[in-house]
């Protein structure tokens, strides 16, 4: 009997290839098959039951839902029963690549929102800290040719009295990046900027009074100096969530911690402007540098691993203007699939925040005329009514 058709609403796979990215390494071997309806045309089936067979691959692996990172290849496909099927094979290696390169420069557009600040009071010397973190990350972003990054500094994907958490924001992830075209939208919070340690350092000109007496040691032995000893702040932590969304589904792609630990002159009464050329050169600034540049990294990586996408601006008829063109890599000839959101969001079990919201193939397309901020095509096949709202993903020839 042939096995029963799991259809096209489900995860894209966008979500499922980050799924891949992400996971922990470990040896295994798959061999999983998916399947799809060809109602919407052979490329949109494939596409489709490509997005079947690797949703089958991260079930069959329990635990955490994920399979091992690695590579991915197509063993057999084809038209079988009236249903497109493909099979694939699922390998890990410790060494393989974070996903295929392509071969077609396509810019994904990021944009960058407020980073809530867990612990202001220790933030006190880092001026505007919750806003300057994007600004800072949308300005080294667009050293990336593939990249066009934007920043909303002041806008965050959470709402007054939610739990700070990257499952909270998704519908505004999914709203801010319809506003700004945006594929991507980087969110995050800081979670540590406190000095970890202090250690005594002589103060000889200065007087017992000073205004912290927390900070100065007058115990066994400071009166030899002639003067007094000072806890000064010798260390201190840089720590951040990053949080990445699919700006079209709303999925958290990635929601990551990196940190880092300064030592030496710390000292926060004395530091220099934050993210002011004078602060980049202190041990804490270096140390802040180099998070951000993890974090600037990342984004990148995770940009270059998802399918380029575009919003459907207007439909008439069979004819469809996509809001992304020739300044996006898109040319004339191109496949593009239409992509619906259906009503019903996925939502975790431990805490009831969505995790995404479902989508299905809902046609397939081919660009007719390309311009630098605008694109149109033509629908080659559409089972359901595309309309202005839903979105487009480039497919490459398979």
């Amino acid at each position: 009997m042939f096995p029963m058709i799991r259809l096209s609403r489900c995860l894209s796979l966008l979500g499922l290839c980050l799924m891949l990215l992400t996971a922990p390494l470990s040896a295994a071997t798959l061999i999983v098959e998916g399947h799809a309806a060809l109602g919407a045309g052979t490329r949109a089936a494939r596409e489709s039951a490509m997005q079947d067979a690797l949703r089958m691959a991260v079930l069959s692996q329990g635990g955490d839902g994920r399979v091992p990172a690695g590579k991915v290849k197509v063993l057999d496909e084809g038209e079988r029963y009236g249903v497109y099927f493909v099979r694939l094979r699922v390998q890990s290696a410790a060494a393989a690549p974070a996903c295929a390169a392509s071969a077609r420069a396509m810019r994904r557009r990021v944009l960058t929102t407020y980073f809530q600040v867990e612990r202001p009071v220790d933030a006190s010397d880092l001026n505007d800290l919750a806003t300057v973190v994007p600004q800072d990350l949308a300005r080294r972003l667009q050293r990336y040719p593939s990249l066009r990054a934007m920043a909303m500094g002041g806008v965050s994907v959470l709402d007054g009295g939610v739990l700070p958490e990257s499952g909270a924001g998704i519908d505004n992830a999914r709203e801010l990046a319809s506003r700004a075209d945006a594929q991507l939208v980087v969110a995050g919070r800081v979670v540590s900027t406190m000095i970890t340690s202090r250690g005594l350092r002589a103060a000889v000109f200065e007087s017992k009074g000073i205004p912290d007496a927390r900070t100065v040691y007058d115990g066994p032995f400071s009166s030899l100096i002639g003067g007094v000893l000072r806890r000064t702040p010798n260390a201190r932590q840089f720590e951040l969530e990053l949080w990445i969304y699919d700006g079209f589904s709303g999925a958290v792609v990635a929601d990551e911690r990196l940190a880092g630990l300064a030592h030496g002159d710390v000292e926060p009464s004395s530091a220099p402007p934050f993210a002011s050329a004078e602060f980049w050169q202190t041990d804490y600034g270096q140390v802040v540098d180099d998070v951000l540049l993890r974090a600037e990294h990342r984004i990148a990586e995770v940009a270059g691993c998802v399918a380029f996408a575009a919003h459907i601006v207007k439909v008439d008829g069979n004819q469809v203007t996509l809001d992304a063109g020739s300044a996006d890599g898109l040319a004339v000839g191109d496949h593009l699939l239409a992509y619906r959101q259906a009503a019903l969001p996925m939502r975790t079990l431990n805490t009831g925040f969505k995790r995404a919201v479902e989508e299905e193939v809902a046609g397939e397309m081919k660009l007719t005329e390309v311009q630098p901020g605008r694109s149109l095509a033509t629908l080659v096949a559409s089972p359901v009514q595309v309309e202005a709202g839903d979105y487009a993903r480039f497919v490459p020839a398979p």
